[in-house]
């Protein structure tokens, strides 16, 4: 039992004791018997072995007697027998001899704990619970100090938070660093005992003695090493204890006790020379590693921080409350408090924040582009795809209209799948549209096609800070890449947003509002993806409808109500069209006409082009004749509802005044 508990464990978290690699809180006793049996056991096949050593040496001595020449003369012989003797009788009981040496300084460590705590009323008494009423700080004192404190350690732990967090890095390293070598303490212990019955053998033959002397100068200094810790973290107490009767102000004593209290556990790595030069050379080599670790993890720990300040920046708002700017310049690690004779001061502070903030923003977008990017890339080669093109899953149709039964007796509502004869389909159901995937209608395509399906799918990301900044750059990628026809026909696979396309969801607006450069870009190719119009829309479609509704907000299987915010959508594009875009506009916008097979749009479309031509000038002309060619039989198909084509269009009719 003495063997397992060379460092013995106490009720105390904070004693040195407590870093015991076994402990009674670890194992029951049973199971300490065991182990100590097995180490025994270990010990005991060493001692057989040194034991065959001796005898086969003492079998050389009577030899080299008997013949009256070899390694050992007589004088050797006599020189030696005594040491003989007793090395014999000490091999046989190293174990348990050695063990109760163990013992011996395991209660002088505990005696000595004991003595030093005796005449302040025992240790519970240097306690932190009763070091602290000692210095007559209650607990009401304590957490007003507390909060004191904290509120200061907050503020100046913010403005400099990676370096707070790489100090904490490194006392954590630092801590663990002084466990592992009291660990390693244990199993030279350990292993000095089970290999005693040989450093016995070497004390008695000549020129092994240095083992000898290796051995037990190592085995007395490591057991010596405890009562000294314990004397250690004893006198940071009792330090405590004194520096709580003095008149210094309950601020100051509070530090000078946690100083007594917790500083001892920090100078452990300094006491490792105490117990010898095996635990010296293991820990310098521990402690090597841990500084290795702590070079190793220093930037990025110090990342994390800077990263943390840097989202606090990008949050500072130039029009905020006085409070609100100073608490995210203090967060951003820049805020310059204002300084008698240092003009300024405050501008510079406000300056660097919002750099600061513009840095994190741009930093994580690059790391958004990348992710985005490495998707592009790898879909090329293989990516799942429905077979789901412009409302259409393989074979198969969406109905529009009125409710209705089919051939074999289902009822067919807004939004169902049908067959080729018109029946209600059965093999894909809404659960596509509740986000659940249907394998049969499932393809691996490859190339562009592939590539560009990933990115309409990461564009549904949404939620937190890196999903949707993902969702933007893949937006944003193909925006540049015009892909306007992924954008009108593709639509996310996946997620919350399943069912819808790319312009319909929350992203697509965040991205246009913080990238002028591409709002610019929709306006002239898709103005009724432009968030204004969709805004618009979304305001006309609640007023019509009689409650709010929104885009986001809208599941891919209300399909009346995306009809109703597509109709606004597109009539408000049309209203706002020019001469100028109508020629840049891309054809998926007559597309998006034609699909809603609306007359009343058709009309408006009609009404919008003959107005171009009959009073907008050479540029109106242009631009009606400018559809003709390549997109034709796409503005045609949006005129159909109407009666009109672009070679008959109605007459215009303006506005009465």
């Amino acid at each position: 039992m003495k063997l397992l508990e060379i460092i013995p464990f106490t009720s105390s978290p904070f004693a040195p004791e407590s870093l015991s690699y076994f402990s009674t809180k670890d194992f029951k006793p049973g199971d300490l018997v065991k182990i100590a049996l097995r180490a025994k056991e270990t010990w005991g096949l060493v001692r057989t072995l040194a034991t065959g050593f001796l005898v086969v040496i003492m079998l050389i001595m009577v030899f080299s007697q008997a013949v009256g020449g070899g390694p050992f003369d007589a004088y050797t012989v006599r020189k030696m027998l005594p040491k003989l003797v007793a090395a014999a009788i000490l091999i046989q009981i190293s174990w348990p001899l050695f063990s109760w040496i163990v013992g011996l300084f395991d209660d002088a460590g505990r005696g000595l704990a004991d003595i030093l705590y005796a005449p302040f009323g025992g240790k519970e008494a240097l306690s932190l619970g009763h070091l602290l009423p000692n210095a007559r700080i209650y607990t009401n004192q304590a957490i007003a100090i507390n909060w004191v404190g904290i509120a200061a350690g907050l503020v100046l732990g913010t403005a400099a938070l990676p370096v707070v967090l790489f100090f904490v890095f490194a006392a954590i390293v630092s801590f663990g660093t002084a466990i592992a070598v009291l660990v390693f303490r244990k199993i030279l212990i350990i292993m000095l005992l089970i290999l005693s019955p040989l450093a016995l053998l070497a004390w008695i033959l000549p020129g092994t003695k240095k083992y000898w002397d290796l051995w037990s100068q190592n085995f007395v200094k490591l057991l010596a090493m405890f009562p000294l810790v314990v004397a250690l973290v004893a006198s940071g107490r009792i330090f405590a204890y004194v520096v709580g009767t003095q008149n210094n102000g309950e601020f100051l004593n509070l530090l000078l006790i946690m100083i007594g209290v917790f500083g001892p556990l920090f100078l452990l790595p300094k006491t490792f020379k105490w117990g010898g030069s095996a635990l010296t050379l293991a820990g310098n080599a521990i402690t090597g590693l841990g500084s290795k670790v702590q070079q190793a993890g220093k930037e990025p720990v110090k990342g994390i921080g800077q990263r943390w300040q840097g989202a606090r920046a990008k949050q500072y708002d130039p029009n905020a409350h006085w409070s609100k700017r100073a608490l995210r310049r203090v967060q951003s690690g820049h805020f310059i408090p204002p300084v008698p004779g240092l003009k300024g001061a405050a501008e510079r502070s406000r300056r660097l924040t919002i750099a600061a903030g513009d840095k994190w923003a741009n930093e994580r977008n690059d790391e958004a582009a990348a992710l985005v990017n490495r998707t592009y890339e790898k879909a090329l080669n293989g990516y799942e795809m429905y077979d789901m093109k412009d409302g259409k899953f393989g074979e198969f149709t969406r109905h529009h209209g009125a409710e209705k039964v089919d051939a074999a007796g289902k009822i067919v509502r807004e939004g169902d799948l049908l067959d080729e004869h018109g029946n209600k389909a059965n093999r894909l159901t809404a659960q596509f549209a509740e986000k659940t995937r249907e394998t049969a209608y499932k393809q691996t395509a490859t190339g562009v096609e592939a590539g560009k399906q990933a990115l309409i799918d990461i564009t549904g990301y949404d939620g937190t800070d890196v999903q949707i900044r993902a969702a933007q750059a893949a937006h944003k990628q193909l925006l540049d890449t015009k892909s306007e026809i992924e954008l009108q026909g593709s639509y996310i696979q996946s997620g919350d947003n399943a069912g819808k396309r790319a312009s319909e969801v929350r992203t697509w607006d965040i991205t246009l509002a913080n990238s002028p450069p591409h709002y610019g870009a929709v306006n002239a190719s898709r103005p009724d993806f432009a968030p204004d119009v969709k805004q618009s829309a979304e305001a006309r479609a609640s007023q019509f409808l009689e409650r709010p509704v929104t885009y986001e907000g809208t599941k891919a299987t209300d399909t009346a109500t995306l009809k109703v915010l597509d109709k606004e959508r597109l009539g408000i594009a049309l209203e706002r069209l020019t001469p100028e875009t109508l020629q840049s506009s891309h054809y998926g916008l007559f597309d998006d006409i034609a699909r809603l097979d609306d007359a009343e749009l058709s009309t408006k479309l009609a009404q919008t082009l003959a107005k171009f031509d009959a009073v907008g000038g050479v540029v109106g002309a242009n631009a009606v004749g400018s559809l003709r060619g390549g997109k034709e039989d796409h503005v045609n198909d949006a005129l159909r509802l109407a009666g009109h084509s672009l070679d008959s269009l109605p007459p215009y009719v303006p506005p009465s005044p």
